[in-house]
């Protein structure tokens, strides 16, 4: 027997055992794959007003807006810190809170609080105004001016706007090396100063520190 018929042997072998294999796979009967029920709950449509249930939904409260509001309507009433006018010329009536709603009027904050500057302003033309308001840190730097224009079709009596602060957090490196967690003088005395059509309507004093 030459070496010819040493190689080919053991391949035919081979191709046997393979093409039996092959009819035993074809012939062999299905496997039955066992069924598990799922259970799919009924759909529930939540409507975008309906933001409290769409937070427990989500695990995270919804981004805030904007850091000012014009909709009377959509905010609870202010206690005026002082009685609020009954007629004149344009004035405003301001209070800080913590929170909404804004019942809770304080001036006192930590830093990692969001910080509400509410304002009525009183008797009000029709026209365009422009209310602004500076926030001055402890050091006596301005370190924002939030602006906003208010237009009007007719006189208002009552019209609230307001405007937020948020501190910004030095990054990790900053902190490890100035050993401060917020930007700038955070800590101390500050104010806010409110203008309405660039004149002055009052400022309001208030400190950050930490609880």
């Amino acid at each position: 027997m030459n070496a010819a018929h040493l190689i080919s042997l053991p391949l035919s072998a081979l191709v046997f055992i393979l093409f039996i294999y092959w009819l035993a796979v074809q012939n062999a009967p299905p496997v039955q794959l066992k069924k598990t029920p799922i259970a799919i709950a009924q759909l529930e449509i939540i409507g975008p007003g309906d933001a409290s249930r769409l937070e427990a939904i989500l695990g995270r409260k919804q981004p805030a807006g904007a850091g000012r509001n014009d909709d009377a309507a959509s905010s609870p009433e202010v206690t005026p810190t002082v009685p609020k006018p009954t007629s004149g010329a344009p004035s405003v009536v301001a209070a800080m809170y913590n929170r909404k709603p804004f019942t809770a009027e304080q001036n006192l904050f930590l830093p990692s609080d969001r910080i509400y500057l509410v304002m009525d302003l009183y008797n009000l033309e029709a026209g365009r105004h422009q209310l602004s308001a500076a926030w001055i840190n402890p050091e006596g730097k301005t370190i924002n001016t939030a602006e906003h224009a208010i237009s009007l079709s007719t006189p208002e009596p009552r019209h609230r706007s307001y405007f937020w602060l948020e501190l910004m957090k030095n990054g990790p490196f900053t902190e490890l090396f100035t050993g401060r967690e917020y930007k700038g003088s955070a800590y101390g005395r500050w104010q806010v100063e409110i203008r309405l059509n660039g004149e002055s309507a009052g400022k309001l004093n208030f400190t950050i520190q930490d609880g």
